[in-house]
């Protein structure tokens, strides 16, 4: 099979057939180009990671110490609820990786830092500039659209001195029914990550999409013939 006609099959395997294409070259074997940028729904932050190898191996190896997140949720699984907790930070670095089952938006110190609503596609976040000397806020806004919910969190913040602090989701976040409301109760621990129904969703994210998810292409040109 030829380039060109591989390029071709790939093309349509990944977008359709829905083209919205800009031709050059009229004449018989010129090559005919394609410019767009498609866009593929999952999780959304407003400081993405830093994402070379010797970043995310590092990262890696620190997202996989430290205390294990929980799974967490209010009272209902198909209620609606604002999943609080504080911390204090005094960080050189920060990142934090949290996914929720089904519809997730963070925020941090009040100001909105990622959305979600594809648990297989976590929110991964550089949250250093977010944070402030002295007591913090993470608060996730949550709902659920059916099956089973819940949401998991883990943050690692670089100390000063080389070594690692976290604040993970567990039996000490509260549930309130809004960010604004002075109510709030335990959380209920649905599950440590790594268990069922949804694995290790934040190492699977590292090692790639799963399968049938295609990596959103900042700018695709492919060739076709």
């Amino acid at each position: 099979m030829s380039f060109d006609a591989l390029a071709r099959r790939i093309w349509i395997a990944a977008f359709g057939l829905t083209w919205l294409s800009s031709w050059s070259g009229s004449a018989k074997g010129d090559e005919k180009f394609f410019t767009q940028q498609p866009e593929i729904a999952g999780a959304e932050a407003l400081e993405p990671a830093a994402n070379s190898a010797a970043n995310s191996a590092a990262d890696a190896k620190r997202f996989a110490a430290g205390p294990t997140s929980v799974w967490i949720w209010g009272a209902e699984s198909n209620g609606k609820y604002a999943l609080r907790t504080t911390f204090d930070a005094t960080a050189k670095a920060a990142r934090l990786k949290a996914s929720c089952d089904n519809v997730l938006t963070l925020y941090l110190n009040g100001k909105r830092i990622a959305s979600s609503n594809d648990w297989q596609q976590p929110a991964d976040i550089d949250v250093q500039k977010f944070l402030k000397p002295g007591k913090n806020e993470l608060a996730a806004e949550v709902e659920n659209q059916g099956g089973p919910a819940g949401f998991v969190l883990k943050l690692a913040m670089t100390l000063a001195d080389g070594k690692t602090q976290y604040v993970v989701s567990d039996a000490s976040w509260q549930a309130a029914p809004s960010r604004g409301s002075d109510q709030s109760a335990p959380v209920r621990q649905i599950a440590k990550l790594g268990d069922s129904p949804w694995g290790d969703v934040f190492s699977a994210a590292a090692a790639g999409p799963p399968a049938g998810i295609f990596l959103t292409l900042s700018d695709c040109r492919c060739v076709v013939s």
